[in-house]
């Protein structure tokens, strides 16, 4: 009996097939399905996070609060990490806000947290889906597609977690959730791109997802402007014509998105001065300065290609993995693709871009907005051209099948796929299963009963102050649950690098740090009272502190070229004022930042003796005291400034200014007055809030005529 044969007849034609259609949909729903179950309990347990998903969680409720107060939820005050800042003035907000949205869509039904909970669920199980939509909308076949979808979400990082590795998101990892969101973004945003350069469809799409980036992470839009590079040279050759082309399609995409989320970037620029830029310089500066010796014998780029595989993506069950992208660095050479092409000039792009402070310290010179990057991000970028080329590598895969007869043209593939990355799906099992096995061991100690929740009611029960904990865990369980600490956060606000770092009452005064928590072992300073006692901690109060207090003020001056150096004379200055007593005396720093022209605002005649505060009420966007003084003096607010700030007295508005460490003041005259500090969105955001949306709407319903914009401009050229 003879045996049939796996290959067709010469006259059949290979085509999509319900196998072939199947196989594919099998490679990206195995790991949806595998995460949708191992993942389960990141809803099923609603405990707090104790990495950054606290401090995201936190600017969830107090977005929703503002909602619910009428205050711009777009624009708040938060008082709870480090000294207070405008998050989201400065900060990424669009995940945020979604998560209200979708909270009110539903009526309330669901809990806040559990919403926040099931959306970074949904994001990190539906991660192969928005990477095969992307891929085929970058014109790369279905079975490459496939093949990085099923790739994606099984990323093993050996040197750096700060990419699309799983371990960034989920409750034992970072918590990085904004990020979560931009991975998602930058994929679609690749695909419309593409589209719309190489087919002129998809305008409206492109900008929205543009936007949606810029508003979910700044620092992921600047890499998707970056990754543009690699895009114009793949999708223009030298062809002049094209190039001006694809120019005039992204400068309207862009030009709509900058229009768009005007109200985010533009207020950011406008007041610039008030966000922390020198920590990111910090970085920045260390890296280009590395001792790292990279050896002469090889080039920068092979050694790039091959330290930059291993590390990046190097796990002992997962040399496979490795290899896979080897191949697909050589598929642009075989197929001759130009989804290929795209694929490696990503993955180089990021490659040199991530690795470009040990060796290329001119290239890290030339960046834009250098000061303020993080290029330990920059793995995100090599990342996503790694999941590219794994497309790559499957499509070249398939294609030495397409001659077999059906079902094996599409079952051997699909097959062998998965095998290759059987090891991966092992890792990703053992990594969640431990993820799951830390929730439920950690749920104990920090739920209903356990010593940290008594703590938190304890002081929902008593005065607003900040709080003090020696750990870092703790800090971000007391942020997850909106209790004041000296916590930094993102370190977004001028005053958050000094240190509190003394367990005295001059630092408690300084830094109105009201409470302490401390293990139960040990001596505690004799200004503590304690109020609270549990197996482990013990909740201390102090009477050394206030949100507000006199103090004389001397002017000072910082005279440094650029913002990011003014910045760090600032920060040495304050930090300088914070050791060398003048602290401790009440006497403060009146600066002039960030620019040195004279300012409003004159500081009072009088010292710390010179008024009282006899009444103390606080609210997240609001102080009101009550004050006697018996001379013209300066009030000192343990808040960091912000123009935004509207301080009044006796319901007059007087102008308020910066003094040490970037707290807000104001000159208060002789008598008994009522003070009241608030903070309140700009008018110009309200505006460009309004325009934005307008914007969008108008794009939205002449979506169609945008390509007259295009034709005009290409007619004009």
């Amino acid at each position: 009996m003879p045996v049939p044969s796996i290959m067709p007849p010469k006259t059949n034609q290979v085509s999509s097939s319900r196998w072939r259609i199947g196989v594919i949909a099998t490679l990206v729903l195995i790991p949806v399905a595998l995460h949708a179950v191992l993942l389960l309990p990141e809803i099923r347990l609603p405990i707090p996070s104790q990495n950054d998903d606290g401090m995201h969680y936190l600017y969830v409720q107090r977005a929703n609060e503002a909602l619910t107060n009428g205050d711009n939820p777009f624009d708040f005050w938060v008082s709870e990490l480090g000294y207070g800042f405008p998050q989201f003035h400065y900060y990424q907000h669009l995940p945020h806000l979604a998560v209200v949205l979708l909270h009110r869509m539903l009526l309330k039904q669901l809990a806040l947290l559990t919403v926040f909970n099931l959306v970074r669920y949904l994001l990190l199980i539906g991660f192969p889906i928005t990477v095969f939509w992307s891929m085929r909308a970058m014109e790369f076949s279905m079975g490459g597609s496939a093949a990085a979808a099923a790739f994606a979400s099984l990323l093993s990082g050996y040197f750096a977690r700060l990419g699309f590795e799983y371990e960034s998101y989920l409750w034992s990892g970072y918590g990085m959730y904004t990020q979560l969101w931009a991975m998602h973004l930058i994929f679609l945003w690749l695909g419309c791109i593409q589209r719309l350069l190489v087919r002129g469809i998809g305008y409206l799409s492109a900008i929205v997802v543009t936007s949606a980036l810029v508003l979910s992470h700044p620092f992921y839009a600047y890499m998707a402007g970056a990754t543009t590079i690699a895009v114009l040279i793949v999708n223009v050759g030298f062809s002049w014509c094209a190039l001006v082309r694809c120019l005039v399609r992204l400068s309207i995409v862009g030009a709509f998105a900058l229009m768009i989320t005007s109200y985010f970037w533009l207020p950011f620029f406008l007041l610039r001065g008030y966000f922390n830029v020198a920590y990111g310089g910090v970085y920045s500066a260390a890296l280009s300065q590395s001792t790292v010796h990279v050896p002469h014998a090889y080039p920068p780029l092979s050694m790039m290609l091959g330290v930059g595989v291993w590390t990046v993506f190097h796990s002992w069950r997962v040399a496979m993995v490795a290899l896979l992208i080897l191949l697909g660095i050589t598929t642009p050479f075989i197929l001759r693709t130009k989804a290929a092409a795209l694929a490696l000039a990503i993955f180089a792009l990021w490659l040199v871009l991530f690795f470009a402070p040990l060796v290329a310290p001119n290239l890290v010179a030339a960046l834009p907005m250098r000061a303020a990057l993080d290029f330990r991000r920059f793995v995100g970028g090599i990342d996503l051209g790694a999941i590219l080329l794994v497309g790559a590598a499957g499509e070249w895969l398939w294609k030495q099948f397409a001659g077999f007869r059906e079902p094996w043209s599409a079952v051997v593939p699909g097959m062998i796929i998965l095998i290759v990355l059987s090891p991966l799906i092992r890792e990703r099992w053992i990594r969640d299963v431990r993820n799951t096995t830390t929730m439920e061991a950690i749920a104990p100690r920090i739920d209903a009963g356990s010593d940290l929740q008594r703590i938190v009611e304890k002081l929902k029960t008593e005065p607003s102050a900040r709080v003090f904990l020696p750990k870092l865990g703790p800090n971000m369980v007391l942020t997850f649950f909106g209790i004041p600490t000296t916590y930094a956060g993102q370190m977004l606000s001028l005053d958050s690098m000094l240190p509190f770092d003394r367990i005295d009452p001059v630092y408690s005064n300084i830094f109105n740090v009201g409470y302490f928590v401390l293990p139960a072992f040990g001596p505690a300073p004799n200004f503590l009272t304690p109020i609270l006692a549990t197996n482990e901690l013990i909740l201390y109060r102090t009477d050394h502190s206030s949100y507000a207090q006199f103090g004389s003020v001397r002017w000072g001056r910082i005279d440094a070229a650029g913002l990011a150096a003014s910045q760090y004379l600032l920060y040495a200055e304050n930090f300088k004022w914070l050791r060398d007593g003048d602290a401790a005396a009440g006497k403060f720093i009146r600066w002039n930042f960030p620019d040195r022209r004279p300012q409003v605002g004159v500081p009072g005649p009088g010292g710390p003796d010179s008024g009282k505060v006899t009444a103390e009420k606080f609210s997240s966007q609001r102080i009101d005291l009550t004050v006697d003084c018996r001379e013209d003096a300066t009030l000192i607010f343990k808040l960091t400034f912000h123009p935004n700030w509207h301080v009044t007295i006796d319901g007059i508005e007087r102008a308020p200014f910066m003094v040490s460490p970037s707290y807000l003041a104001v000159a208060v005259p002789a008598g008994h007055h009522e003070v009241r500090a608030e903070y309140r969105s700009s008018k110009l955001k309200k505006m460009l809030l309004i325009f934005g949306a307008l914007i969008l709407l108008a794009t939205t319903l002449f979506r169609n005529r945008l390509r007259l914009i295009e034709d005009f401009s290409m007619f004009h050229v």
